[in-house]
């Protein structure tokens, strides 16, 4: 099951209480590539598991100012196929926000992005570039 929620104040214990084991894991911060941060505002997707009451896999998706895109900061699931479910949400929660774009930053090898539309557009260092889709159809 995914759950949708935005941060703000009066939802911090929604999302920290059931995500905050994901967030201090060191093995999780490796495979994000860095510590997770995010801010009132961003919408948070936790993915959890029913039978084990436990999350295991989020996504935070940050509305860019002065811009009709977002930016996924952090997709992070304990399966690849959990991780294609966070993505879809993610993408269909764009569309219903009419955003126009999404980017996001990830190692070069990750296939997800490709997978679900996304085009490699230029490079942030050794292993990582930049990933971005398009979500409106372009007028002719």
């Amino acid at each position: 099951m995914i759950h949708k929620i935005v941060q703000e104040k009066e939802n911090y214990q929604f999302i920290f209480g059931p995500v905050g084991r994901l967030l201090v894991d060191k093995d999780v911060q490796k495979i994000l590539g860095i510590a997770v941060n995010a801010e009132d505002g961003d919408v948070w997707f936790l993915s959890s598991d029913m039978s084990e009451g436990i999350t295991t896999g989020f996504a935070v998706v940050h509305n860019l100012k002065n811009r009709n895109a977002s930016h996924i900061k952090y997709l992070y699931a304990e399966s690849s196929k959990e991780k294609g479910r966070l993505l879809k949400a993610i993408i269909k929660h764009l569309k219903g926000e009419k955003k126009s774009s999404a980017h996001t930053n990830d190692r070069a090898k990750e296939t997800i992005w490709a997978d679900f539309g996304f085009s490699r557009s230029g490079s942030n260092g050794d292993s990582f570039v930049k990933w971005e889709i398009e979500l409106e159809e372009k007028k002719q």
